[in-house]
Parts: structure tokens; sequence; C-alpha cells
């Protein structure tokens, strides 16, 4: 049996994994102080981004089992930050709104991740961020993953509605 002590590290995975954890170490208390968890966090920014959401696209964007995803709505919703409605055109689905508190927190926490991100460009060179972009474009060719499904159309806003503001 090869010795374990003579491998290579890996390149590429070992470096990804280990910023992703120092990312999420970071975020799990700047999110806790605002009363929520990382994930919860990413589903609030995402809705505040894409809202309304399909659960399904919940899914496939934070990749949590069902079960999982189901409790955190559920949190979410009892502390009247979203709600879950019926959709008017499929009615075998559901739709993820934010409430009006919702997207105040969702907006606070999407703060703390521009700052997050601000103080990363400083330390950087455009020629980083441009060869940090063709390792993000390698690794979705190679996983042929897509966190969002660019088949599956927005649910009809009302008029007057935006994306950010509601």
């Amino acid at each position: 049996m090869e010795e374990v002590e003579n491998m290579p590290p890996l390149r590429i995975a070992s470096s990804i994994h280990k910023a992703n954890r120092r990312i999420q170490s970071f975020m799990e208390a700047e999110c806790r102080q605002l009363g929520v968890s990382v994930v919860e966090a990413h589903l609030l920014d995402h809705c505040l981004e894409f809202g309304p959401c399909w659960i399904s696209e919940l899914y496939r964007v934070l990749g949590e089992k069902p079960s999982t995803l189901t409790s955190i709505l559920g949190r979410l919703e009892e502390a009247g930050l979203l709600s879950r409605k019926l959709n008017r055109q499929d009615k075998r689905s559901r739709l993820v709104y934010l409430s009006p508190e919702g997207k105040r927190l969702a907006l606070k926490l999407r703060g703390l991740y521009e700052e997050f991100e601000a103080a990363l460009l400083q330390r950087l060179q455009d020629s980083d961020l441009a060869s940090f972009e063709r390792i993000a474009t390698a690794i979705s060719e190679v996983t042929s993953v897509e966190a969002r499904s660019s088949k599956q159309s927005q649910p009809s806003m009302k008029q007057g509605q935006n994306r950010r503001g509601g």
C-alpha cells in the first residue's frame, strides 16, 4: 500500500475547500449576529435577487435535502421573513416570497457580503479576477451543474414590482 504521506496535495480542490470553509466560518459569525444561519442568509439573498422563487429552484441553488429545506423555510416563515404561496399558474407548485421584514434582513445580509467582497477586491488585481473567473467557468464545465437553471423562467411579476424592492 502506498504511503499517504507522499501524496501530492490537490492543487485546486484543496484551495477551494479551505477558502470555502474560511468564508463559511467568517459568515457564520456575522449571520449569527443577525439571527440567521449562513444557509438561511443564502436563501434570503437568492429570494431578494431572483424572487419570487420556486421551492424546487431553492433545492437546486442551496443544495440542501428537501427535508432540510422544508425546515429552513418553516423557520423563516415562522419568523415572518417569508411566505410560501401557491403558484397561480401551476397549482402544483409553491413560490417563496420575502416579506418586507425579510427584504430588510436580506439587504443587511447582502451588505455583509458586499463588504467582504470589497475587502477581497482591495487585495486582488484584475488579472487575479480573470484567472478566478476562468477557474469558476472550468468547474462549471467539468461538473455540468447549474446553480440556476436557464430553462426555468421567472414567475410573472405584478406591474411595478422589481427583483430587489418589490
